[in-house]
């Protein structure tokens, strides 16, 4: 009923300052990470950095990756109350050029960057009840380039973007393609869940009440080409901005009872649950919400464990 979770422990808080390098004749990395407490706030940090050559028998098909990670982490209300802030940052350096040394003539840059910043709260009331609260920001800037030689038969293009009919170019022959991909991504994610554990009816009870948004658009002039030099000899492509397409914004309520026990003395596991998802939703009151489209799925989830003896 709800989406799934990766369980990641990582390191935040005192940790000693720590160096590794690896190289070997076509990769070479290295990482440093450390941790330290700083007025009762553990802070960590760790930055990557790799470098790698793709074909050996190209002089300069390199690659090159870093990244780097700021953790601050806080323990309060005698550790009932947990505090996570993350920011992280990761960007490519590949750039090539193979004019006169490669049959295709393959030209290629890629110079994206990514900047995410997350949080996350945890507070536990009591022993069985929990709250958790979720969210990040997700931030790439595009700057892309490839160019690269096309074979192509005899053909009819045209430049027009709109349907009806419009005079066509004669060609024939290779061609050398141009793509620019420039602009930026973001994506919003925010979830609050409520948990507790009780015991009712002689049965155990998993509940879970919560919800969640989620907001994705892209902007910017996005991928950028001639029509009359279409990418990979694929006809009829047309330059795409980001721009064209509208954000894409979700919100969700769930909830969820999972029931566990023994009958017939067997162990069993059930969840029932319901789900209520809005696309694009325009604005909400009291009464309901507004939007593009909606949907409800409740559904039933059941297992039975076979006693051991």
């Amino acid at each position: 009923m709800t989406t799934g979770l990766v369980k990641v422990r990582t390191k935040i808080g005192q940790q000693p300052l720590r160096l590794k390098m690896k190289t070997n004749p076509d990769t070479k990395e290295a990482n440093l990470s450390g941790g330290k407490m700083v007025f009762g706030t553990g802070v960590s940090y760790s930055a990557n950095y790799a470098w790698s050559i793709r074909d050996v028998r190209l002089d300069g098909d390199e690659y090159a990756r870093y990244n780097g990670q700021l953790n601050f982490s806080n323990k309060l209300l005698e550790d009932r109350l947990s505090i996570l802030n993350k920011l992280y940052f990761t960007g490519v350096d590949d750039e090539y050029d193979l004019t006169g040394r490669d049959p295709l003539g393959r030209i290629q840059s890629n110079k994206d960057k990514t900047f995410i910043y997350g949080h996350a709260v945890e507070y536990k009331p009591t022993k069985d009840t929990r709250v958790e609260w979720t969210a990040n920001v997700n931030y790439t800037k595009r700057d892309d380039y490839s160019q690269t030689l096309v074979g192509s038969d005899v053909r009819v293009l045209t430049d027009a973007t709109k349907p009806g009919t419009n005079e066509g170019v004669f060609d024939a022959g290779a061609y050398t393609s141009r793509i620019w991909t420039r602009g930026e991504e973001w994506s919003v994610n925010a979830k609050l869940n409520l948990r507790a554990d009780l015991r009712l009816f002689r049965l155990n009870h998993g509940l879970l009440a919560g919800g969640e948004y989620s907001f994705d658009d892209n902007v910017g002039e996005g991928k950028i080409f001639n029509p009359l030099e279409p990418p990979n000899g694929s006809l009829g492509q047309r330059p795409l901005p980001f721009d064209a397409v509208p954000a894409l914004k979700s919100a969700n309520l769930y909830f969820e009872d999972n029931l566990n026990g023994f009958l017939f003395m067997r162990p069993y596991n059930l969840t029932l649950g319901f789900r209520y998802e809005m696309y694009t939703p325009r604005s909400c009151t009291l009464t309901g919400c507004s939007t593009t489209r909606a949907s409800s799925s409740p559904g039933t989830a059941h297992s039975s464990i076979p006693a051991s003896g």
